[in-house]
């Protein structure tokens, strides 16, 4: 009995980053100016998730002679992975609710005061990141003379192209959208770890982390290859982009460091420690994938005829560990995000229902 207590109220502890304990009642009339702020915060962002966000203790890695420190550096990116702050997910909420961009600026509106971010302020904040404008900006394409999608895919791979086509066709089947899929899990090792900044902190996605999207595929040249990127404007899109969908809001420890620089007032408001357990990337987290016990899969045995067949080496099983993670991986994260979504659907449809019992009972004629 008292396990499941603590099992309960463990995985109370687990929700309240997303929820940002959503029982406390929210005075809206303290946080937006108006009726009609307030209706489409109700709508749109009341109870909206936020993005658990991560940060690394990238000087760990660098202290083990990784190489992918440096080609955060040479970007301007390493302190923007280290960053850390406490978090309030109303303003976040707030901010994303009133927030506009146009020609390179971001304004919102929070407890009274204004944020205007350009791209010198807002590239500040961010711990001095890129924002010059002479510098390249980014499009889904990328006119690089040198750059050859899959090759470049390939020459970070940890196994050979021929095995990783046969093994996406032996358990994908063969079909032209399957033989374009990406996996993150057949990189090298500091390919993977650069990757997962570029997809958790840089500049978040939601799902399919083990697939590796275009645009993150052209990121990873840049950053290899030492072409500068405006940063600053890329993640001031990223953040307009999502807003206007119904996914997680990221960049919490961002937003919290505009509200704190202009001044915006947080007595009263819930405030979120980051769980280091779910928001720090480490070097340990590495170790332990390293020295983790690894046994041989039944499917790599069967692959190879009788008269051929030879014991896996380390290396194929962990490959195709990889790959099984990832496939798990991809169906989970679909998974959450079904399950975001309904619950977001759900909330919807709860305040339209307690807006017409408002109205109702406003309408009804006093005796």
């Amino acid at each position: 009995m008292a396990s499941s207590s603590k099992k309960q109220k463990t995985n109370a502890s687990q929700r309240s980053q997303g929820t940002s304990m959503e029982s406390k009642s929210l005075d809206l009339t303290k946080l937006l100016a108006n009726d009609n702020q307030r209706k489409f915060f109700e709508e749109h962002f009341h109870c909206r998730p936020i993005f658990t966000p991560k940060f690394g203790k990238i000087g760990n890695f660098e202290h083990d002679d990784f190489l992918f420190p440096y080609l955060l550096r040479q970007q301007n990116l390493f302190d923007f992975c280290c960053g850390t702050n406490d978090i309030y997910p109303e303003l976040i909420r707030v901010f994303y609710c009133n927030m506009n961009f146009r020609k390179n600026r971001i304004t919102s509106y929070v407890k009274g005061k204004e944020i205007v971010l350009d791209l010198k302020t807002f590239g500040s904040l961010c711990c001095n990141i890129p924002s010059k404008e002479n510098i390249i900006g980014f499009s889904l394409q990328c006119e690089w003379d040198n750059y050859d999608r899959k090759e470049f895919y390939y020459s970070m791979c940890r196994i050979s192209r021929e095995e990783i086509e046969l093994r996406k066709q032996q358990s994908l089947g063969e079909t032209v959208k399957n033989r374009d899929i990406l996996s993150a899990g057949h990189l090298k090792l500091e390919d993977r770890l650069l990757h997962y900044l570029l997809s958790y902190v840089i500049l978040p996605k939601f799902s399919n982390h083990s697939q590796i999207s275009d645009i993150e595929l052209q990121l990873m040249y840049a950053i290899k290859m030492n072409i500068k990127i405006n940063w600053t404007e890329m993640i001031m899109r990223q953040m307009w982009n999502i807003r206007g969908t119904q996914s997680p809001l990221p960049y919490a420890i961002l937003i919290t460091n505009f509200l704190q620089h202009f001044g915006v007032s947080t007595n009263g408001e819930t405030k979120v420690p980051l769980n280091l357990r779910e928001s720090k990337i480490d070097v340990e987290v590495v170790h332990k994938m390293e020295s983790s016990p690894r046994s041989p899969q039944p499917s790599e045995f069967h692959a190879q005829s009788s008269s051929s067949a030879v014991m896996p080496s380390n290396q194929m099983i962990m490959d195709e560990l990889h790959f099984l993670r990832g496939y798990i991986t991809n169906r989970m994260d679909a998974l959450d995000t079904q399950n975001q979504q309904i619950q977001y659907e759900l909330h919807c449809i709860s305040s339209k229902l307690r807006s017409m019992e408002v109205d109702e009972d406003s309408s009804e004629p006093k005796s």
